[in-house]
């Protein structure tokens, strides 16, 4: 939940929408709805897809990203 209050956060900052910052958490809140828990494999999914967007985002939002992904 504090990820995913993080991320909510940042998509009024960005231009890149928010579907980039929010679909990688959503996928983790389902896998911990339906499976209880986070798979290697999601999380590593997760991970990449946040550092893509921190990537894209040229620096603006590293403390914020680093900070979300840190929660994961």
């Amino acid at each position: 939940d504090i990820a995913i209050q993080k991320a909510e956060e940042l998509v009024e900052h960005t231009r890149r929408g928010g579907a980039d910052l929010l679909m990688p958490i959503i996928k983790i809140r389902q896998e911990l709805e339906n499976n209880g828990k986070i798979s290697d494999e999601t999380r590593r999914f997760v991970q990449e897809e946040l550092s893509d967007t921190q990537r894209k985002a040229k620096g603006v939002f590293d403390n914020k990203l680093t900070s979300i992904k840190d929660e994961i």
